[in-house]
């Protein structure tokens, strides 16, 4: 799981296998938007998720 911040708010995410995800149930690949943008950091590092809508900036909270 993965816990992201940012002005809006936090989010959590469970990262699972590619067939598993589903992003209205908060489920998410490593393949995803998300998932690709926190591969590899750590708690208090900042990503930039650009997703179809918009481009988004967070401070990973979590990650366990």
């Amino acid at each position: 799981m993965v816990t992201l911040k940012n002005n809006n708010g936090e989010v959590t995410y469970s990262v699972v296998g590619d067939l598993e995800a589903n992003p209205k149930e908060k489920k998410i690949s490593l393949l995803s938007p998300i998932g690709n943008a926190i591969a590899g950091k750590k708690v208090g590092d900042s990503v930039i998720i650009q997703t179809p809508r918009e481009k988004t900036s967070y401070s990973i909270q979590e990650i366990s």
